[in-house]
């Protein structure tokens, strides 16, 4: 009999805690433990540590490099619930040892944020830093299961919510669609990095202009349907150079992601912590606000003195500001060109 290097109840217990004993796939996140009125310890428990690479040889993803301490300790392990503990091991060619530490890092992070925090507790999750090719033949054999596959994997559906999660996919699959049918590509490289999404390919110029004069009506719905459903926090990029073509869906919506091309973050005294000369030519600018843990009237005016100051006759978008009617109201009594933007809202 094949020995097995498993997990002690410390390392098991350990690895259950430190994700807040939900399951570390991103696109389950269920709480893997709750009470039992049948059971003597009063708890039922439906999650898992698995081992991310196998215990025992022939197992999935065995590294036999590993020491048997290695093998058995928390490094080695991620908390899942039991449906998708087999899931990952009835596909190690998806489940590869690098997304599954990714999972983990992903799922510590966001128990470490929520503790003790409510607000932090409804902030959507950030993508996971992933990447696949779909070559010409997955696409001719349909290519629908490898992009249902990444966009679940990289935790699009946690971090962008059900509606932005439909809208995104469906957009992602009419460009790399088109990408075959009109660019004559041989393959489409996808990625997400730091909360954003990246569609790779090379061959011809194919941009939005491109996209909405072509005879097919699929991609010129779906791009209409991304703006309509994703305004405000999703939006969407294109940039050629050469024969390489970049399409970038670009997460604008949390002030963890202050990458918009009109965008700044001001600090606790509202200077601005990065360039400015970047948002000079904007009409619309996003304004970042660092959180002070009480953002009050007095700030608001401040702010608005300082806006008017540093970027005057412009409409603002301005995100981390409390949801309280009453101050935004007076914000908006100081500045009439304002809008607010809702990073909690994930649907």
């Amino acid at each position: 009999m094949v020995s097995r290097d498993n997990f002690s109840r410390k390392t098991w217990d350990g690895l259950a805690k430190r994700v807040a004993y939900r399951c570390s796939a991103p696109f389950c996140r269920t709480p893997t433990i709750g009470p039992s009125e049948s059971r003597e310890s009063g708890v039922t428990m439906v999650g898992v540590g698995a081992h991310i690479t196998a215990a025992a040889p022939g197992g999935p993803r065995y590294n036999p490099h590993l020491t048997a301490e290695e093998r058995s300790s928390i490094n080695n392990g991620i908390w899942l619930c039991s449906t998708h503990a087999k899931m990952i091991d009835d596909d190690e060619k998806r489940f590869t040892v690098e997304i599954l530490k990714k999972w983990k890092r992903s799922a510590e992070r966001i128990a470490e944020r929520e503790i003790g925090d409510t607000r932090r507790s409804l902030l959507p999750a950030l993508l996971i830093d992933h990447g696949t090719y779909i070559t010409r033949p997955e696409f001719e054999h349909g290519m629908e299961g490898i992009l249902k596959a990444f966009f679940d994997d990289c935790g699009a559906l946690a971090a962008w919510g059900q509606k932005r999660y439909n809208a995104t996919i469906l957009l992602a699959y009419e460009l790399t669609l088109n990408a075959f049918q009109h660019g004559s590509v041989d393959q489409v490289k996808i990625t997400t990095k730091q909360g954003c999404l990246h569609i790779f390919h090379a061959g011809e110029k194919f941009g939005p202009e491109d996209l909405l004069q072509v005879d097919g009506q699929g991609g010129q719905a779906a791009l209409r349907a991304f703006k309509d459903q994703c305004s405000g926090s999703l939006e969407l990029i294109y940039r050629a150079d050469g024969d390489s073509n970049e399409w970038a869906i670009i997460d604008f919506s949390r002030e963890l992601n202050h990458r918009h091309p009109c965008g700044v973050r001001l600090g606790r005294n509202f200077d601005a912590a990065e360039s400015m000369s970047r948002v000079r030519g904007c009409e619309e600018v996003h304004i970042y606000l660092e959180d002070r843990g009480i953002f009050s009237f007095s700030h608001a005016a401040a702010l608005a003195k300082k806006l008017v100051k540093l970027l005057p006759e412009r409409a603002y978008v301005l995100h981390g500001v409390d949801q309280n009617v009453h101050l935004r109201s007076f914000i908006a009594s100081h500045l009439p060109n304002v809008k607010f933007f809702d990073s909690t809202i994930s649907s």
